[in-house]
């Protein structure tokens, strides 16, 4: 049938594609910063608060260079060792291509 084709023809075709695209909204979603502080500016209470606007508000705001610098880089871990974590992940579930 229909769902069968698309479970094992369609999807395996582009399964790369999909993975891709996951680890691109995984990242630009901590990147999400003009959005955010143009409506909200870290919201009532710090409830819109995200990493971004927390290290914007450190570094320029309460001029904190050293804590906003210290939540960037750990930022940057966060996403380069996620980013490698999904990357191995999704190498090891490749299915189809021969390897």
């Amino acid at each position: 049938g229909m769902w069968k084709q698309f479970i094992h023809i369609t999807l395996p075709f582009i399964s790369n594609i999909l993975k891709f695209l996951v680890l691109l909204t995984i990242v630009w979603s901590f990147k999400r910063f003009a959005i955010t502080w143009l409506l909200t500016q870290g919201g009532p209470m710090h409830s819109t608060t995200t990493l971004s606007i927390l290290i914007y508000q450190q570094g320029f705001r309460f001029f904190n260079s050293g804590y906003a610098s210290a939540v960037a880089i750990v930022l940057l871990l966060v996403v380069g060792v996620f980013s490698i974590f999904y990357m191995k992940y999704s190498k090891d579930s490749d299915t189809h291509g021969g390897e």
